[in-house]
This record gives C-alpha cells, structure tokens and sequence, in this order.
C-alpha cells in the first residue's frame, strides 16, 4: 500500500515509510525527499508532501528537518540543497547561522570587513589611522558606504617641496 515499503514481493506485514523520505504504491524502498525539501512525518505517499526548505536553511536529500545555513554565508531563497546557501555574507558585513541576506549585520560604527564571509561582529576590524610610510598618508579613518564601514586606504599623494601634510598639503616648512 502508500505510505509503506515491501522488502520483498512476498511481504505480510509492509514497513511504515519512514521520516525525510516516501513511499508510493508498491515501494520496495522508501525514496528520499528531495534536495532542498525536508518532512518529520512518516508514512508519506508523495514528493510533493515534502515540505520546501525556508530561506536561511537548506536541505539535503532525505532530511527530516531544514538545517541552518552556517555562520558567514546566506540563504536567501527557499528550497536550497546545500550548506552553500545562496553564498558568503558580504565584505563589511557579518552574517549568523540562519542569515536571510548578505548584508544582515553591517560592521558597527569604526570597524570594517574587507573580505566577504563574516560569521559575527569579530570578523569586523577596528579601523586606525595608522602611518601608511614615507610619503603615504591615511586620510580620515572610517567612511560609511554600500558596502559597510570601511577605511580609507593610504594615498599616494606627496605634498610639494616645501609644504606639510596636514589633512591636506598646506603650510610650509618656511614657517
């Protein structure tokens, strides 16, 4: 019958499908729900009473339950089959297991990310207004953008002959 499985033709008593997967009319083994869709139930008939994975989680063939995507990526669609999801958290943002989309945390005020895959707030670095080298200078220390907090880089700007840096060349050296 549905919802059960016959190991052999000449089974008495047929075995109840059992949890992630289904049986169909005549089943010598339970078939797994498919990647992407998930069931806790037994004795299901069909694929199509496999539930759909929500966003922020994926299924793999079989399962019993969704499982969050892992701390420093996304899903952002129902029905992912892996633990890829939909892909890495984005630079300057950090993503926790179960994120919607790459932006769900951006790096807080004087902090920055520059690589993607953040998976909490320490993956977001204090910015500093650190000496960049002879002739380099860091101007400003953090800006706020699209993609999060993130520190201006050093310049390679060289004041005139005669003039010091100072925010921007100004002065001179000549008092």
């Amino acid at each position: 019958p549905a919802s059960f499985y016959c190991r052999t033709e000449a089974t008495v008593m047929p075995t109840p499908c059992k949890e992630g997967h289904y049986c169909p009319k005549g089943s010598s083994i339970p078939l797994p729900c498919p990647e992407g869709f998930h069931n806790a139930l037994a004795n299901l008939s069909s694929s199509d009473e496999c539930d759909e994975c929500p966003p922020g989680s994926f299924c793999r063939s079989g399962s019993v339950a969704p499982e969050l995507c892992p701390a420093g990526r996304f899903g952002a669609f129902p029905g992912l089959p892996d633990a890829q999801c939909s892909g890495p958290c984005a630079a300057g943002h950090h993503c926790p297991s179960g994120s919607t989309n790459a932006t769900a945390y951006r790096c807080a005020a004087g902090t920055f990310n520059a690589v993607q895959g953040g998976t909490d707030p320490s993956a977001c670095q204090p910015c500093s207004n650190i000496e960049c080298g002879e002739n380099l200078y860091r101007q400003g220390q953090c800006t706020i953008d699209d993609n999060g907090y993130t520190c201006h880089a050093c310049a390679n700007l060289l004041c005139e002959v005669g003039t010091y840096r100072s925010g921007s060349c100004s002065g001179t050296t000549d008092g």
